[in-house]
């Protein structure tokens, strides 16, 4: 694994998060100080680091982040893997302040918390 760089946590568009994150542990004593030291950093800071690796045969990108006391892996896509939106947005469509206000109205009426089922 090759840390390329260090990013803004904010930065990182959700539609960026690829299949799959994973819980790293360090390997052995050696490694503990390392692997603290740099969740710590990124605690600290607000960033996370953008990372690239090998996993079956295939070089991944991935964004690190602590999660607890561990540093949890995510897949991210490469740029060339998304989709343009453009494709498949709907036309401008006119739209009065009372029909957002309606939509605003309910949303504040639905569950703000996620129900069990959903997890």
């Amino acid at each position: 694994m090759e840390i390329v760089a260090f990013i803004d946590r904010s930065s990182v568009d959700a539609v960026q998060y690829g299949v799959g994150s994973y819980c790293l542990t360090a390997d052995g004593p050696v490694a503990a100080k390392p692997y603290v030291l740099l969740r710590k950093a990124l605690e600290r800071n607000e960033k996370v680091a953008i990372a690239e690796f090998a996993l079956r045969g295939r070089e991944r990108l991935s964004l690190l982040r602590p999660l607890g006391d561990a540093l949890l892996l995510s897949g991210l896509h490469w740029g060339d893997e998304i989709r343009s939106s453009g494709e498949i947005t709907p036309p401008e469509t006119e739209l009065t302040d009372d029909e957002i206000e309606g939509a605003l109205e309910l949303m504040e009426t639905m569950p703000s918390t996620p129900s069990p089922t959903w997890t």
